[in-house]
């Protein structure tokens, strides 16, 4: 970065999400299903946003598994990286030339995920939006 170069804090923040909802697409016990993963921005998401979600304690990835495919709102897909303490990473949730307008939906099917051993709340989870920068 030059120096002298001012960035604005909002360009660095993607912003406050809103209705963030985690839901199997299949409920039994146990199972590998796809997990839908919506949320609403209150500020526009531009090309490039990515997404960090902590699952909850009751859901995992199945062991061995490093990466899973993601279906993205446009229905595109993308590659997340499985990391550690239950997290999936989730680049180019935007796609090139393309913005989540504020105020607009993100629905995502992330595929892979094992539900929980027996029928009961899986938890809390986290969402958190990613803005990368060039260089």
């Amino acid at each position: 970065m030059e120096e002298g170069v001012f960035l604005a804090a909002e360009n660095l923040t993607p912003g406050i999400l809103t209705n963030m909802k985690i839901s199997p697409a299949d409920f039994r016990v146990q199972v590998v299903t796809d997990l839908m993963v919506s949320f609403t921005t209150q500020h526009e998401l531009v090309a490039g946003a990515g997404l960090l979600i902590r699952l909850p304690f009751g859901l995992s990835i199945p062991d061995g598994v490093t990466e899973l495919e993601v279906i993205l709102s446009d229905g595109s897909s993308t590659t997340a990286a499985v990391l550690p303490g239950n997290e999936i990473r989730i680049p180019n949730m935007v796609a090139s030339g393309a913005t989540l307008d504020a105020g607009e939906t993100a629905i995502l099917k992330v595929k892979g995920v094992k539900n929980q051993n027996s029928a009961k709340d899986a938890g809390g989870f986290v969402f958190t939006t990613l803005a990368f920068l060039d260089g």
